[in-house]
């Protein structure tokens, strides 16, 4: 789902703080299949994973966000170790 070299192919902006903007890193097709799955939140806020209920297209992209891939391109793209650093992963409503 989630487009690795769109990642490391994105440019890195260094002011006013690191950052980099990548279009087109979930398809079309994989943005809708995750719209379908994405969890029923009926109010403001941010939940954590475990308080929701969501589809399998939306679990295989919270699978590809804590894959090792993903860390380790993030990792090469800021230039700082994130493997021995917790996760976390909210969803935000409205």
């Amino acid at each position: 789902m989630i487009d690795l070299d769109r990642i490391a192919q994105a440019p890195m902006v260094s002011e006013p703080f690191q950052f980099f903007k990548a279009e087109g890193v979930l398809s079309p097709e994989a943005l809708s299949t995750i719209s379908k799955d994405f969890p029923d939140i009926t109010q403001p806020g941010v939940f954590p994973l475990p308080e929701l209920k969501y589809g399998p297209a939306f679990e295989q992209l919270i699978g590809e966000i804590k894959a090792r891939d993903l860390e380790a391109a993030l990792e090469k793209k800021f230039d700082v170790k994130l493997a021995e650093l917790p996760l976390m992963i909210t969803v935000r409503g409205w």
